[in-house]
């Protein structure tokens, strides 16, 4: 388990209510949100092959975005 929570650190602000808690506020130096990243425009291509490499790029960014952060927590 230690090294699963290796990198399982940050801060977040809640927001309490009456029946819930909201996170208004996350931050950590490892963190696998870009916001470069996290807009997916309308391509305009109709091409099967063209959508199955978007996808394949979709399901690996998480790997790839977590290998970058810890590189670059490493230096």
């Amino acid at each position: 388990m230690d090294s699963v929570n290796e990198f399982v650190t940050g801060e977040v602000a809640l927001k309490p209510t009456a029946a819930s808690v909201t996170p208004t506020r996350r931050s950590s130096p490892y963190a696998l949100y870009d916001r470069s990243l996290a807009s997916f425009g309308e391509s305009g291509e109709s091409s099967h092959s063209t959508r199955a490499r978007g996808s394949s790029s979709l399901f690996t960014m998480q790997s790839q975005l977590a290998h970058r952060i810890r590189e670059e927590n490493e230096e």
